[in-house]
């Protein structure tokens, strides 16, 4: 369950804005499973590629095979660092995701991923929403699925009816963001 996390991200036409809170809850288990304690620690919840080549941040499940999300986020980047894809990334981390903290009773778990890519010739923003999360209800999030997933939400999602391409889609950000 989230406590109290904001995590805002703006996509413009030159790059990403993400912004997100420090108050990471962590929970140490026993040998059995049962909760021992749980702190509050001030950390990260966004994380940069070397290079500004993309932007990872999270909100939810702190910690995954015994690090901070943090933390196996960085490692994460280390062994994606010269990618060309962001479809492969975001799989990818998709696919660990599952592996490591997926299934049932799985804490809720929201990760963006946001990079640029060249499409039909253009250099164009991605965003990748990877999670557990199946949606919203009038009172907050639904419970966990046991199934992560991972998909483009920007020409993937929001700009799909808007006749949006990959030739004009960083001219249609820049008024966008020019409208406020």
């Amino acid at each position: 369950m989230f406590g109290v996390s904001i995590f805002v991200c703006e996509v413009l036409a030159d790059g990403f804005v993400f912004a997100a809170d420090k108050n990471v809850t962590i929970t140490k288990f026993d040998s059995h499973g049962n909760p021992v304690s749980t702190v509050q620690d001030l950390s990260s919840k966004i994380v940069r590629w070397p290079k500004r080549k993309a932007l990872v941040g999270y909100v939810g499940c702190a910690q995954v095979g015994g690090q901070t999300m943090h933390d196996w986020l960085y490692d994460f980047i280390g062994e994606h660092i010269a990618f060309t894809e962001p479809a492969v990334v975001a799989n990818d981390l998709r696919d660990r995701l599952q592996r490591e903290i997926g299934g049932p009773g799985a804490e809720l778990s929201i990760v963006e991923f946001a990079t640029f890519s060249k499409t039909e010739g253009h250099i164009v923003p991605e965003f990748w929403h990877i999670t557990n999360v199946p949606g919203l209800t009038a009172t907050g999030y639904q419970p966990a699925s046991d199934t992560f997933i991972a998909a483009e939400q920007l020409l993937g999602v929001h700009l799909k009816n808007e006749q949006i391409s990959p030739a004009n889609i960083r001219a249609y950000l820049h008024t966008c963001a020019s409208q406020f």
